[in-house]
């Protein structure tokens, strides 16, 4: 039996036939589009005709705290460089979309600020929501207290469920529309649509099978019905996935290299939602340090680069950063030692190359096999390297030796 007469690969292969206008221009992905939606499904005087209850209903999605009148309701997209912003009689909310990426340059503290300072909002309630995939923490933490965290996972599932109820009401290509933004979103996006979990067992099942038609794009019956289409979906949320996406944060992989090193006293550096090709770590009581460990996946040569890396200056850590690169010569008893610098931004100072193929983990062992691998491969290099660093750093950082 081949993967291409198995009934959860058929059902998978079916659901990706049917046409979806998200999925054919490639929008998943893209903030400004998903900001376009979502002002477009909030107004309640928009063409989709949801009325003023269900649009109210997905405002309070977004902003818990929110309960005022939406009759004046004004919504603008980019006003102060604001993603989405919503005026009422006695409101006004802002919204800050981040799909695949962060925060940054304090621009929670700007718009925030912007809004507290308007003259046109001094007698309105401010409510200020931060809008991500999962309900991820702003990397401004002093902006905790202020923004309210939202996710694309709760809207988009109070989206399915208003559009069950709406079946009977809505007009058919508006709510067509809506359940194609929610298939998109589920499938390409979240990953948590059922053809998710079929696709993960699949990947499994018949691995090496996928891995060899995903390589033969010339052979016709790959591409006939679909199955290309198909295999690349499997592929994309196996526990093999391999290349840019190595280090997604939902592979397996992701979670048995963390698990392993955090048994070793390292801290898991938190990837920003568009970097799934480096992984990076480095020790506890090192984290204040210009110096991390990383990996990276060579799906070609079938390896894993283990490098220890000063990170980009900053005006905090940029005298910290100087002393490290002055004392590269300590580093040069580690294997893969980079006698010289390379770049301006990331500086290694050692690069190892591993032998590494994904294949040979098991999903049932992975944790266990990993964790070997590291004992023997990873843990050696990467807890001499921190201890040199807190030698070097150790005096002015008040570190232990």
């Amino acid at each position: 039996m081949t993967i291409f007469s198995d009934s959860d690969y058929l059902k998978i292969r079916e659901r990706l036939e049917d046409t979806n206008v998200f999925s054919i221009l490639g929008l998943e992905n893209y903030e400004i589009r998903h900001s376009n939606f979502l002002a477009w499904v909030l107004n309640p005087h928009e063409t989709h005709n949801l009325g003023s209850n269900i649009c109210k209903n997905l405002i309070q999605q977004l902003f818990p705290k929110f309960s005022g009148d939406i009759r004046n309701i004004s919504i603008e997209r980019e006003k102060f460089n604001i993603d989405i912003l919503i005026e009422c009689k006695n409101d006004v909310l802002v919204l800050e979309n981040k799909i695949r990426s962060k925060d940054h340059s304090k621009q929670l503290q700007r718009y925030r600020q912007k809004i507290q300072t308007d003259k046109r909002y001094a007698n309105k309630e401010k409510h200020y929501s931060y809008l991500t995939l999962h309900g991820e923490e702003p990397t401004d933490i002093s902006e905790g207290n202020y923004w309210s965290l939202a996710s694309y996972k709760e809207l988009t599932k109070k989206l399915k469920e208003l559009s069950k109820e709406l079946q009977k009401t809505l007009d058919h290509k508006n709510l067509n529309f809506i359940n194609d933004y929610v298939f998109s979103m589920e499938a390409h996006t979240l990953k948590n649509h059922e053809i998710n979990a079929l696709a993960k067992s699949l990947s499994t099942t018949y691995k090496e099978e996928i891995l060899e038609l995903a390589g033969s794009n010339d052979k016709i019956e790959f591409k006939k019905n679909n199955h290309q289409r198909a295999i690349e979906f499997i592929k994309a949320n196996s526990a093999f996935y391999t290349g840019n996406g190595f280090f997604r944060r939902d592979n397996y992989f992701y979670e048995a290299f963390s698990e392993g090193l955090k048994r070793h006293n390292f801290k898991i550096s938190e990837p920003g939602i568009n970097q799934t090709t480096y992984f990076s770590f480095t020790k506890n009581n090192l984290q204040t340090v210009p110096f991390n460990l990383q990996f990276r996946f060579d799906e070609k040569q079938k390896n894993l680069s283990f490098a220890g890396v000063i990170q980009p200056e900053t005006s905090e850590n940029l005298a910290l950063r100087q002393r490290l690169l002055a004392s590269r010569e300590d580093f040069k008893s580690v294997e893969g030692f980079v006698s010289s610098p390379r770049g301006v931004r990331h500086v290694g100072v050692f690069i190892k190359k591993i032998a590494f193929n994904p294949l040979d983990y098991k999903k049932e062992k992975m944790n266990e096999l990993l964790y070997r691998f590291m004992l023997r491969e990873i843990l050696p290099e990467a807890n001499v390297t921190c201890t040199i660093v807190q030698n070097i750093l150790g005096h002015d950082l008040g570190l232990d030796s």
